[in-house]
């Protein structure tokens, strides 16, 4: 049986043949682009940090945390208000502080702030505090109120180094230098705007105390940081007054007496002499050392211009 031709759906036109493929020319096909990964800084991330993983088990402040163990530290601990079953915050461990200080001394850093710093990423500081973060205000406060328990303590770890032949002590160089103060030239004032200060300084502090009472809890803070600053402002023009007298007797006419100025901003400052022949508010630092393995043995800070004391 003869089947009916299909009804056509679509026209096609009729397609041209393909071109015959030719094979390319060598050195004309361009390098592909070199896949990279991409960085990306603005991602955040959370790790699993092990803390006794953050150093190695030779690093040098492991040793300096052992030493601090083996040290005689009673009367840094007898300082310590805070106890055991009473009400009030923990105190830092006083061989947690000096263990930072030391370690921190000899990465060749010496200041309170950069070492708060540095405890945020500082893999030998994140292992001492075991990520904790001790503020500058705790650091120097253990460093100025315990002056003469430091030195005892430093003469030990002197006497320590000497025992196991680190230091010999044989042939020792003793030497001065120079270190400017924070404090400017400007900040120098005679007795007169002295006393001025400090009234003005014991004004603001009695203000600020009436003022301080009843204030909201959400100013309370603030209130207390600015009585604090008052607070070190008058003791500061206090201890200017003191450094003032010690400045005058060193005077030996009345002229010269009446002439002598102490810095408000750091009273402990004096003016001296460098090397190229500027003036400015400085301090004169004392420095020995073991010549042979370079170690520091001493250092002594004095207002004296001169080192031939």
């Amino acid at each position: 049986m003869k089947s009916e031709a299909q009804e056509i759906l679509l026209e096609i036109l009729e397609q041209p043949a393909p071109a015959p493929l030719v094979p390319p020319v060598v050195g004309t096909i361009p390098e592909a682009k070199p896949k990279l990964k991409p960085i990306d800084r603005d991602q955040g991330l959370l790790r699993q940090v092990i803390v006794d993983e953050l150093v190695g088990q030779d690093h040098k402040v492991r040793a300096i945390w052992d030493l601090t163990g083996q040290l005689d530290l009673r009367k840094f601990y007898g300082k310590i208000k805070s106890a055991e079953g009473r009400g009030g915050s923990s105190a830092w461990d006083p061989r947690l502080l000096l263990s930072v200080w030391l370690y921190a001394d000899s990465e060749h850093v010496t200041s309170a702030r950069e070492i708060d710093r540095l405890m945020e990423y500082e893999p030998g500081l994140m292992w001492l505090a075991g990520l904790g973060e001790v503020n500058h205000h705790t650091l120097s406060d253990f460093r100025a109120n315990h002056p003469e328990e430091l030195k005892r303590l430093f003469s030990e770890l002197l006497g320590v180094l000497s025992q196991e032949g680190f230091v010999k002590l044989e042939c020792v160089a003793h030497d001065g230098t120079k270190v400017r103060a924070q404090a400017g030239g400007d900040s120098f004032r005679r007795e007169a705007t002295l006393e001025k200060e400090i009234s003005k300084a014991q004004q603001m502090v009695a203000e600020l105390e009436r003022q301080g009472e009843g204030v909201p809890v959400e100013n309370a803070r603030r209130e207390a940081a600015q009585r604090r600053a008052a607070r070190e402002r008058s003791e500061r023009m206090k201890q200017a007054a003191e450094e003032l007298k010690k400045i005058r007797a060193g005077k030996e006419s009345e002229q010269e007496r009446a002439q002598a100025r102490v810095s408000l901003t750091e009273p402990e400052a004096r003016n001296m002499k460098h090397g190229d022949n500027a003036i400015a508010p400085s301090y004169n630092v004392q420095i020995s050392t073991d010549v042979e393995q370079k170690i520091v043995v001493g250092l002594h800070l004095t207002q004296s211009s001169s080192d031939s004391g």
